[in-house]
Formats: structure tokens, C-alpha cells, sequence
């Protein structure tokens, strides 16, 4: 009876030390970042200096390294990015370094189930990528990020130490919008927003503006009561030299915003926005 009392004990207490919740000596991160429209994810695990020496002691030069702690550092890209010229298709690589002295090659490599560099193989290899590191202000626990981030572009960043190493990422935004723009054109729920945003969007990325002014036309066509399809329209014809066709839908975009806001008994905030724009056209 004693024995079997010592060993149920045993047992609750085992248990009880499973469940204890303690912080990791490398905590596990996760960075999202959406790049135009596609979506960059890093995880991985954060190693702390601790007071060592990391590059060329902690982090041997001219070996294979990790890039983080505990399993492989992944990075998944839901779209194919160009990476120095390279193609790299949809879905999650292993990040691998060699650091030098003087240059980093950075690896994207196909199996992301390694622990360690244990089982790595430069046969699974999606690319290589020769980098400068930078000296950086001291970073206590590794750390990458995603930055410089626009529309068709951004870095991702690894830091660490003293040091930080990066490289770029590109994607064809203008391939997918147009692909999202096209579909959403011909669904049996398309309505006038469906338009106009479409034509916003080659506005704001100064593309295909006799696209966007057919586009803001059927807007207009299918509801012609929101003074702001009528904004946006005056910016698409003056974009095009239409100064003429410009000043009348800016009129009008006026002319309805005062309306709407006298209807609702309040005054219309944006008519210093419109009569702006139309001086500048007039000048």
C-alpha cells in the first residue's frame, strides 16, 4: 500500500513539473509581414548572447549554422518571389547560413523538418545567396524581420550581435491585382464599389488610366449619388490631360458631397480637398 501511495505521488509530481510553464532559453517567434499581396512568415527561435562572443566563436566561421535555435528557421512565401533573379515558388523554406568574416551565404533549402544542421543536404537547396553583414548596434537576442517593405518589395533582415545580414525578396503585385481585379469584375455579385475599386487601384499605382476611366464610368453609371466616385473620376481625367472633364466631375463630386452632408444637416468636410484640386487643374 505504501508503495503503490510513493509511486502515485511520484507521478503527480512528474506531472506537475510538465505542466509548468517557464520561459524557453530561446523563445519561439513569429514574424508576418504582407508584401503587396503576398504574404512573407518567418518562424523560428530567438538564441540570447548571454555575454558570448557569437560570430567566430558561438557561431564558427565557415560552417553551416542554423540560423536560429531549435528546429529549422522556416520562411513561407504564399506567392513565388524572385530572389536575386531565382524564382522561388510558393511555400516554406529552411533558412540556412555560412558566415564568413566578410560575407554570408544565406540558404532557402526545401526540407524545413531539420533540427540543427543534422540530415541537411545541398542537394534540397532552392538558393544561395552571397550577402554583405553590416555592423549593427548590439542585439541581444537573434532577430529577423521583414522591412523596406512596398508594394513589389522588401528585405528580409537577420540580426544579431553586432552584426546584420539581409536580402531582398520581389513579387509581381501588378500580375495578382490584376488577376483579383478580373475576377471580381466577372462574379454575379460585382456592383459599382467593384468598379471603382478597381479604377483606385490603377490610379494609385499610375497604370492604365483609360482602363480606370471606363471602370469609374460604369461605377458612375450604376450609382451616381457618392460624391467620391465622382472625386475619383476628376483624378483619373486629370491624370489623362482631360482638364476639361476633370472640373466638371470634380463640380459634381462637390456638388453631391454638400447635398448629402445638408441632408443630413451637417456641413461637407471635403470642399476645401475639391476646390484645391480644382485650382491646381486650373493652373
Amino acid at each position: 500500500m505504501k508503495k503503490t501511495f510513493t509511486l502515485a505521488l511520484g507521478l503527480l509530481m512528474s506531472m506537475g513539473i510538465l505542466a509548468q510553464d517557464l520561459p524557453q532559453p530561446s523563445p519561439a517567434a513569429t514574424v508576418s509581414q504582407r508584401v503587396g499581396l503576398t504574404d512573407v512568415e518567418v518562424v523560428y527561435s530567438r538564441p540570447a548572447m548571454k555575454g558570448r562572443t557569437i560570430f567566430g566563436d558561438l557561431v564558427p566561421y565557415n560552417e553551416l549554422w542554423r540560423t536560429g535555435a531549435n528546429k529549422a528557421t522556416a520562411i513561407t512565401f504564399s506567392t513565388p518571389v524572385m530572389i536575386n533573379d531565382t524564382k522561388i515558388d510558393a511555400g516554406s523554406y529552411s533558412i540556412f547560413t555560412i558566415p564568413t568574416e566578410s560575407d554570408w551565404t544565406i540558404i532557402l533549402n526545401k526540407n524545413t523538418e531539420l533540427w540543427g544542421t543534422n540530415g541537411y543536404d545541398q542537394e534540397m537547396d532552392a538558393i544561395r545567396i552571397k550577402a554583405t553583414p553590416m555592423n549593427h548596434g548590439r542585439v541581444e537576442s537573434m532577430s529577423i524581420s521583414v522591412e523596406n517593405v512596398t508594394v513589389n518589395s522588401a528585405d528580409v533582415m537577420i540580426a544579431w550581435s553586432d552584426k546584420v545580414v539581409s536580402f531582398p525578396i520581389e513579387v509581381n503585385t501588378a500580375e495578382y491585382a490584376e488577376a483579383n481585379i478580373e475576377a471580381a469584375l466577372g462574379a454575379d455579385d460585382a456592383d459599382w464599389r467593384t468598379y471603382r475599386n478597381a479604377a483606385s487601384y490603377y490610379l494609385n499605382n499610375d497604370m492604365n488610366m483609360e482602363l480606370a476611366n471606363e471602370y469609374m464610368g460604369t461605377s458612375i453609371e450604376m450609382n451616381n449619388e457618392s460624391w467620391y466616385s465622382y472625386f475619383l473620376h476628376a483624378q483619373i481625367m486629370a491624370k489623362m490631360g482631360d482638364e476639361d472633364g476633370a472640373e466638371d466631375a470634380a463640380e459634381m463630386a462637390l456638388e453631391k458631397g454638400e447635398e448629402a452632408a445638408e441632408a443630413e444637416g451637417g456641413e461637407f468636410p471635403y470642399t476645401g480637398m475639391i476646390e484645391e484640386f480644382m485650382e491646381s487643374i486650373e493652373d
